[in-house]
């Protein structure tokens, strides 16, 4: 038996279809089975047990008739198809299988058919290929972006290239079907035979509203998720967590009820999401698919699950609209370059989760915030807010439930007073925020990984608190400019990675960590190392234009750095080092 998986669309069927006219005249008997060939049964016996005896009889009926090529089958037994098929080689393809049952009665064992038969199960959920033994898998995935194209051109002008005035809208065309072959036939063959003005008038619709074919295609999958809390995770992927890694994924939603694991296993199952490097992946069809979804909630934006579209956002903050319903906000500002927020925006988004703004790079933006603003839900667990317009969080925002905190490019001269609970806290991003003078008290953030304080060329100094970071990882300095010293001897035990480079008035290289593997000093002034640094596990050092001689001036310090690198268990770089 042979499984052939994949997304709804990608082209599955024409595979499978494409198999049996080229094999089946190998076989003895052959049949294709698909939604239309077991439809009958399946309606007749629908308001009972899908495992109901009746049920597999029927269908093991049909079945034969079917690859027998014979009328009036009668089957009062489920060994039937055994009886009259194990001397037969025969080919046998079921298509589109969403139900345990038909592959039950149909293909229950290899042992029922003849030596060299050969059985293909074509499905959308992984789950009833492993259920039924089915080792051997074809996992059916996206062609190329040259392919895509391609297969797009030959639906729009039957050859394998756009005519020359067509090339840059083509190019768009594709990625709004973003390589689902499905999107990519329906689309050309709706634009085909049609000029670049009609086209170009196309356009807005395209990229609003699915095609209803595609949409219908495609929300099968989502439609078939039996848990409610698949559904919603669902929702949440497409909405907030689609290219995220899996690990911040199950963080974040760690309190929530959802199960993420195991529905995190179903959404893969069924095709409606994809892993790689670690990271969740799902289709562009798909996920505008979920948002849509999420839009059908309420004709009132501020009261649905999530705000993910730029008008609705805007109006929700500006005329304070939002609800409790509401778990997140996500907003790129691309098109509009101001943000009005009331000043009580968020007080009644009293459960808001996740709220992410983003701008692109060297884009400025007005920020309209009253004065009287000074409230963010403590329930926040992401808060992503690039170029924070204030000078400070809000005095009404308690940080106790985060878990990301990434403000870069931020106005922020001191992030908050006083000492908070913060053990959810994994992760700060704060880089190029050049106005923040004064870093918090974080004795209590002894869960914390990552600490990025790249570019705050204000900062002077790091509190002594941050001793108390025993699973912090990785801390990035870079271009912290001003910064003269960090505390001494505080000795992190999990950090891995120190990045120090362009922090030109540092002298000193402080007793921080055993387990190096990663240590950037370029531009530093340090000009002697501790004697009993350990650098066994180092595998990158870099010194370029390191500010003082003092350091090579022990020859004895070189010798050490040089042998210990030479016996790190990887290759290393040593950049800077004078042999």
């Amino acid at each position: 038996m042979v499984g052939i998986w994949g997304t709804s669309g990608v082209g599955k069927t024409t595979i499978a279809r494409i198999l049996f006219k080229r094999l089946s005249h190998f076989f003895q008997g052959s049949v294709f089975i698909d939604k239309h060939f077991i439809s009958e049964t399946m309606e007749i016996y629908n308001k009972g047990n899908p495992d109901d005896y009746n049920i597999k009889l029927h269908l093991q009926e049909r079945f034969l008739s079917g690859i027998l090529k014979k009328e009036g089958i009668n089957v009062d037994h489920l060994g039937s198809v055994r009886d009259k098929l194990n001397h037969q080689k025969v080919l046998i393809v079921i298509d589109d299988l969403d139900e345990q049952v038909v592959l039950d009665a149909m293909v229950g064992q290899t042992d029922w058919f003849g030596f060299g038969s050969r059985i293909i199960v074509v499905t959308k959920d992984q789950h009833f290929l492993k259920a039924h033994g089915i080792d051997c898998i074809y996992e059916v995935r996206l062609p190329s972006n040259i392919q895509a194209l391609q297969m797009f051109c030959r639906y729009a002008f039957s050859k394998d290239s756009p005519p020359h005035d067509f090339s840059e809208i083509v190019s768009e065309v594709v990625l709004l079907a973003g390589n689902l072959p499905l999107g990519l036939q329906v689309l050309g063959s709706c634009l085909r035979g049609r000029l670049i003005g009609d086209w170009v008038n196309m356009m807005p619709r395209l990229r609003k509203d699915l095609d209803g074919k595609i949409e219908k295609t495609l929300k099968v999958s989502y439609e078939k998720l039996d848990n409610e809390k698949d559904k919603a995770l669902f929702r949440h992927i497409a909405c907030f967590f689609n290219g995220e890694k899996i690990s911040d994924i199950k963080i974040l939603l760690r309190d929530s009820d959802l199960e993420v694991d195991y529905g995190l296993q179903n959404l893969i199952d069924k095709s409606l999401i994809f892993v790689r490097n670690g990271s969740i992946e799902m289709h562009l069809l798909l996920q505008e698919m979920g948002k849509k979804i999420v839009r059908t909630q309420s004709k009132k934006p501020g009261e649905r699950e999530f705000l993910v579209d730029s008008k609705d956002i805007y109006n929700a903050l500006k005329h304070n609209t939002g609800t409790e319903n509401v778990l997140g906000i996500a907003l790129d500002m691309g098109e509009n370059d101001e943000l009005h927020i009331h000043e009580s925006a968020f007080k009644q988004m009293r459960c808001l989760l996740f709220l992410k703004f983003h701008i692109k790079q060297n884009k400025d933006v007005r920020w309209h915030l009253p004065e009287g603003f000074d409230y963010l839900p403590s329930t926040l667990r992401l808060l992503s807010w690039e170029k924070y317009p204030l000078t400070s969080m809000p005095s009404g925002f308690s940080p106790v439930n985060l878990v990301k905190l990434q403000m870069q490019e931020s106005k922020l001269e001191k992030l908050w007073e006083g000492v908070h609970s913060l053990i959810s806290l994994k992760d700060i991003d704060l880089q190029k925020s050049k106005s923040l003078t004064q870093f918090p008290d974080l004795s209590m953030a002894i869960n914390l990984k990552t600490l990025d304080l790249g570019d705050c060329s204000s900062l002077m100094e790091l509190p002594s608190s941050i001793q108390s970071l025993n699973k912090l990882e990785k801390l990035d300095m870079s271009g912290c400019s001003n910064l003269e010293a960090l505390p001494p001897a505080i000795n992190l035990q999990s950090l891995n990675r120190l990045d120090l480079k362009g922090c030109s008035r540092l002298r000193s290289f402080p007793d921080i960590s055993t387990s190096f593997v990663e240590l950037i000093l370029d531009g530093t002034s340090i000009d002697k190392f501790p004697s009993n640094l350990r650098l066994e596990n180092l595998q990158l050092l870099s010194m370029r234009a390191i500010k003082s001689d003092k350091l090579w001036e022990d020859v004895q310090t070189r010798k050490e750095i040089w042998t210990r690198m030479k016996h790190s268990p990887l290759s290393n770089r040593r950049d800077g080092l004078l042999s």
